[in-house]
């Protein structure tokens, strides 16, 4: 998928087919939910989306404290994002479509990933990297 003019393009290269999502999204980072039926945007425009891949609509903007970076989804199903504005990662449950609480690191956190273990590494813009249990 890419992001062209605040909308998202998804290609299958295979069929070469194309659809579009959303507009006006201001696309930083992108997860496919574990089931497959809805992709988690993180807008910069201080939001998580949820859209629904089948219909190709926005069913949730989850507002946020700062615009959003990076996401990782744990095995619970939860979300955690990145908000370099703020230095804080946000928890959101994807399927009640609602912010659940903030972590506060410093610095800018950026990128995520879920581990083996199911901890939460963050890295840090500011020199260092977070693990969160």
């Amino acid at each position: 998928g890419s992001s062209i003019n605040g909308d998202l393009m998804v290609t299958d290269v295979a069929n070469s087919t194309w659809r579009l999502f959303g507009g006006g999204l201001a696309i930083q980072d992108l997860l496919v939910s574990a089931d497959g039926k809805e992709l988690y945007v993180a807008d910069a425009n201080r939001a998580v989306d949820i859209i629904d891949i089948k219909s190709e609509k926005v069913t949730a903007s989850i507002p946020l404290n700062g615009g959003a970076f990076g996401m990782t989804l744990t095995s619970n199903g939860y979300l955690y994002v990145s908000i370099p504005d703020s230095g804080t990662v946000a928890v959101v449950d994807p399927v009640k479509a609602r912010f659940y609480r903030y972590i506060l690191l410093g610095g800018t956190p950026r990128r995520l990933a879920t581990d083996a273990l199911d901890r939460v590494i963050v890295t840090n813009e500011a020199g260092w990297v977070d693990i969160l249990h």
